[in-house]
């Protein structure tokens, strides 16, 4: 296991590390227009996580490097779990990384301010570095990459990686995306909306740790289903 995880971060370094800083620029650039500081750690996790799982899936298929493991002195749960393992740990280190942007944001916002600020009004209160706000942000990015790769791993463990699954995370933030507008035009959600915001400011840690804690189950359930599936995988 501990093999597998140190081969997807020793051949995809030099990836993850322009990756990291593609995703802080494009994180900084949406959190203007939405006038939140908080919007930077899911972005920049969901970027990182979702790509590096998807490049190490893919470089799999292409260099036939699944086929390659199996020779190796590894279960095919332990590749699994290896795999798992190496998205958890890449959206941690890209966690960190989003904290720190925020921290950076939030102590740069008198220039954002001045220059942005011009364009389009933005709150100073959405750029405060508030430690149990950020833990309620995180716990949405964690949640967001657990459920994808939920999704996506067994189906890529059982088919590879076919051009449906590299399209999953895309209809996920679509259907999403949807769903939100759908719920947010409807009049009588109105009121549950509101009180769902104010639960989420007035219990921001608790909240942000139990979505940690689901998360932790899900990519546990991901590493179990995955290996699983992929014991019947042919090669």
């Amino acid at each position: 296991m501990k093999t597998a995880v140190m081969t997807d971060l020793r051949i995809l370094g030099p990836q993850l590390r322009q990756q990291l800083v593609t995703a802080v620029i494009i994180s900084l650039v949406i959190a203007l227009p939405l006038g939140s500081v908080y919007s930077v750690v899911p972005t920049c996790v969901a970027i990182v996580s979702v790509s590096a799982a998807f490049s190490a899936m893919a470089l799999d298929e292409q260099n036939h490097w699944d086929a390659f493991r199996a020779t190796l002195p590894l279960t095919r749960r332990d590749i699994m779990a290896g795999r798992v393992l190496f998205v958890a740990a890449v959206t941690a280190g890209a966690l960190v990384v989003g904290v720190i942007a925020s921290a950076v944001a939030c102590a740069a916002f008198p220039l954002i301010d001045a220059t942005w600020g011009q364009l389009m009004p933005v709150s100073a209160e959405r750029f405060i570095f508030d430690g149990p706000s950020l833990v309620l942000s995180c716990g949405f990015a964690l949640i967001l990459v657990a459920t994808l790769m939920l999704v996506t791993l067994p189906l890529a463990a059982k088919f590879g990686m076919t051009k449906a699954i590299r399209f999953i995370p895309l209809a996920v933030f679509a259907f999403g995306f949807v769903i939100a507008t759908a719920l947010g035009s409807m009049v009588a959600l109105g009121s549950l909306s509101a009180d769902l915001d104010a639960w989420f400011a007035a219990s921001p840690l608790p909240i942000g740790l139990f979505l940690t804690a689901v998360a932790v189950v899900l990519f546990a359930a991901a590493a179990t289903l995955s290996a699983k599936v992929y014991q019947t995988r042919q090669f």
